[in-house]
Parts: C-alpha cells; sequence; structure tokens
C-alpha cells in the first residue's frame, strides 16, 4: 500500500478575532496545505487527505447554523479513523502529517491546531496533533511517522489541550528495549524519504 497523508490547512477563522465576532483570518494556510499536498502526490506517491478551509479532498464543506466554520475538531479525528480501524496488520511504510493555522503550545513539546469555530480567547478548541503521532508510534500501523506543523505555538494564554478521543489504550508494538534512541536515517541505513537525497 502507498504511504499515507493528512493535509491541513485552516485559512478561515471567521470568529477568532479578540471580540469573538471578527474574523482572523491566515491567507496562506491553505495554498500552504495544498503545496505540501501536491509534493505528497506527486513526489512521495502517497494517497493523501486534504483537509482545508473550503472542504475536504476538493469537496466543499456542508456548513450549518450549528457548525458556521470547518473543519472542526471531529473532522480532523475523522481522517486518521481509518487508520486507527484498520484490521491490517500494517496500513503503510509511512504516515505523513502536515498542519497550517492557528495554533497554541500547551508545553514545551507539544502544539495544538485550533479549529475554525474558534471564538474570540474564550472558545479555542483545538487537537493535539502530536499526540496522534505519539499513539501511532506505539502501534505497528506504520513503520515511520512525518510530522509538519505550521502552525504558532503561543503559550500567553492557557487551553486545555484537546487529545484524540476514543483511542485504545494498548500498544501493538512491543516497547523499545531501554537504551534505545532515535537515529537518523543516515547514519542508520534506512531508506531516505521519497524525494529525499541521499
Amino acid at each position: 500500500m502507498p504511504d499515507q497523508a493528512i493535509v491541513v490547512g485552516i485559512g478561515s477563522y471567521p470568529t477568532f478575532g479578540a471580540d469573538g465576532n471578527s474574523p482572523n483570518d491566515l491567507p496562506g494556510a491553505v495554498e500552504d496545505a495544498k503545496a505540501v499536498a501536491d509534493w505528497l502526490v506527486n513526489i512521495a506517491k502517497a494517497d493523501v487527505t486534504l483537509i482545508t478551509s473550503t472542504g475536504i479532498n476538493g469537496a466543499p464543506w456542508m456548513v450549518t447554523n450549528l457548525i458556521a466554520a470547518r473543519p472542526v475538531t471531529s473532522d480532523l479525528d475523522a481522517a486518521f479513523v481509518p487508520f486507527v480501524t484498520s484490521t491490517a496488520p500494517k496500513v503503510a511504510e509511512r504516515l505523513y502529517v502536515y498542519t497550517a493555522g492557528h495554533g497554541l503550545a500547551p508545553d514545551a513539546r507539544s502544539r495544538c491546531l485550533i479549529t475554525a469555530d474558534a471564538r474570540g480567547i474564550g472558545w479555542v478548541p483545538n487537537l493535539e496533533i502530536p499526540a496522534w503521532i505519539d499513539w501511532f508510534a506505539n502501534q505497528s500501523h506504520f513503520d515511520e511517522l512525518a510530522l509538519w506543523m505550521d502552525c504558532c505555538g503561543t503559550q500567553a494564554l492557557e487551553y486545555t489541550r484537546t487529545k484524540p478521543a476514543g483511542l485504545a489504550n494498548i500498544a501493538s508494538r512491543p516497547p523499545r528495549r531501554p537504551g534505545c534512541s532515535w537515529r537518523s536515517p543516515r547514519a542508520s541505513g534506512a531508506t531516505p524519504m521519497k524525494g529525499q537525497s541521499e
């Protein structure tokens, strides 16, 4: 199976202005996500799920009076669910995840992507994307995980991070031996990422 990718670009934040009623848009986020998706399809030869402010995989969002802006946290979670629920011993060699949009940093190591339905500083829904990577690192679904987050890491305000919901707290990959550490593909002799020079 080809490598898999989830690419997210949130550029429209219609109510994320300071007053909770005005926009706080990021004009480049959607175009950046499209450019990354293009690279992943044409160079890395990955199957890509593209989620942006305008739609998912080219289809426009259904917007209602209850959800006036998309994507929301459940839209992002839904992109990961097919991998989580797969019964295959391994989904693919590599999973790429790219996100662009407003963000926050609940701590120095992590980042949360703020979703399009944020409303001022009083309502800031978000998804801690690295938590997905951490979960997959303990599973056998993918051998390699690549995460790029093009979003702010503000720690000016404290918000509760939203971790992925509904994940079993089990590991299907044997735990690493004590003392093992990550080594670069070049140092370990592994195959470089597609499109990467050797």
